[in-house]
């Protein structure tokens, strides 16, 4: 069922996607999200499934994007949860859960992608992206 979806990858996947699109809402803003990029019906549906998943650590991820997306749409005014959760904390747990099996040589590359994926946390967490 569409629910279970989230589930369907494991968390490391999860935590990857999140930040994937939430490194692209950065990278896109506005006007090109709306123009190009005409996707905000799909991430909002992805939203919806991940935020009713029992799953907490699912949900954050769900709500993470959701804050970065209302912060590309309206940077006055970024979309607050009522919960204690640290998304930033979050997805860089999920994402080291998922990558601490890599060789030496594959971890480089991925500091390569390091800066990248921090800018993304930024606006998650609500700094001003660099």
């Amino acid at each position: 069922s569409e629910e279970s979806c989230p589930s369907l990858f494991p968390m490391g996947h999860q935590a990857c996607l999140s930040s994937l699109l939430i490194e692209g809402l950065r990278l896109a803003g506005r006007d090109s999200l709306e123009r190009d990029f005409p996707c905000i019906p799909e991430i909002l549906n992805g939203v919806t499934v991940r935020l009713s998943n029992a799953n907490l650590s699912i949900r954050s991820h769900g709500m993470a994007v959701a804050k970065a997306l209302s912060t590309v749409l309206d940077a006055t005014r970024p979309l607050e949860f009522e919960v204690d959760v640290d998304f930033q904390q979050s997805l860089s747990q999920d994402l080291r859960e998922a990558t601490k099996h890599l060789t030496p040589r594959e971890e480089a590359a991925g500091d390569a992608a390091e800066i990248k994926y921090e800018q993304g946390l930024a606006l998650v967490a609500g700094s001003t992206p660099g």
